[in-house]
């Protein structure tokens, strides 16, 4: 006989949509740093008449700060494995 479909534990596995999510997450949360250290380079372009180096170091903190926290995020959803 077959032996019935046993469920998956929850505490050990999590579901092929959640991990998704979370790092969908982890994706969004880059976007959204570089666009915010983008604009604040812009906004210090405008003020100080520095173009176009606001920009681009905001873009460049930004970078840096984002690939810092998602390198910590994607290790730390590799552990919940």
């Amino acid at each position: 006989m077959e032996d019935p479909p046993q469920s998956p534990n929850p505490n050990n596995e999590m579901g092929l949509l959640a991990k998704g999510m979370k790092y969908a997450g982890v994706a969004t949360q880059f976007a959204v740093t570089l666009g915010v250290f983008g604009y604040i380079g812009l906004s210090a372009d405008q003020k100080y008449g520095s173009d176009p180096w606001g920009v681009l170091t905001g873009i460049l903190l930004g970078m840096g700060l984002g690939i810092w926290s998602m390198l910590k995020q994607l290790e730390k959803l590799d552990k919940m494995k």
